[in-house]
């Protein structure tokens, strides 16, 4: 029988770029008078560089930053829903055990480096996959696992899911924008 696995909460993407003491003064008095507006194009590749000093260029030709995608999305735990839905069946609503939760080193952070973070804060749902069950087989909660990381600021990352050890693939991401933020973690 085929399942439709769906997790529902609050996420924000995340994107971690290290920065120079010159980039993180520059960029830290932006962010401070909450100007985000160059900082934004500077991200997506829209701002007149002749607007940044070139000290504060910190992405460079080769950029060495990491962009998490929403599947690797800082959640909350504590405030998400799984629904699992047979397809022919009603919605059923479960929670995540701690024990489900599988912490992995995915991410290369450097303790000695200092990051800026741009977050984007979502609502809707961050992950859906279908799995399809042997005949006779029902849906076991307990079979889902689910991957997770910590960011430099120890906040959580969701990495992926599996059902029974196998790996899903997300098919069902739907979120809402809520909102952008951005920080600097230092040493």
């Amino acid at each position: 029988m085929k399942y439709k696995i769906l997790i529902n909460g609050t996420c924000g993407e995340a994107k971690y770029f290290t920065v120079t003491p010159a980039a993180k003064e520059f960029w830290q008095e932006k962010i401070d008078e909450l100007d985000y507006e160059l900082l934004n194009d500077y991200i997506w590749g829209d701002a007149d560089l002749d607007d940044i000093p070139e000290e504060a260029q910190f992405m460079g030709e080769d950029p060495d930053y990491f962009v998490p995608s929403v599947e690797r999305s800082v959640v909350d735990w504590d405030n998400l829903c799984i629904w699992a839905q047979p397809v022919d069946g009603e919605m059923q609503q479960y929670s995540i055990a701690k024990n489900q939760i599988e912490w992995i080193d995915d991410y290369d952070f450097e303790e000695d480096e200092e990051y800026l973070v741009i977050s984007e804060y979502m609502k809707g749902t961050i992950f859906g996959a279908e799995i399809e069950l042997p005949d006779g087989e029902s849906f076991d909660k307990d079979k889902l696992k689910f991957f997770s990381c910590l960011d430099p600021n120890k906040e959580s990352i969701f990495s992926g899911m599996s059902y029974d050890e196998i790996e899903l693939e997300n098919t069902e991401l739907d979120l809402i924008g809520k909102g952008r933020n951005a920080y600097i973690i230092e040493k």
